[in-house]
């Protein structure tokens, strides 16, 4: 892992922090609501990004 780090410019930093936005999202909205909702919420955050 530590040779390929070093060895490629390629990164996943994009993905985790994306994933980790939405499972702080799902874990503040636990409880709160319906699918509905927190579709709409995680909509509503992912375009922060695009």
């Amino acid at each position: 892992a530590v040779e390929n780090a070093v060895a490629y410019d390629y990164s996943n930093g994009f993905v985790e922090g994306t994933n980790s936005k939405l499972k702080m999202i799902k874990r503040t909205m636990y409880g709160r609501c319906g699918k509905e909702l927190l579709t709409a919420k995680l909509i509503l955050s992912s375009g922060e990004y695009g």
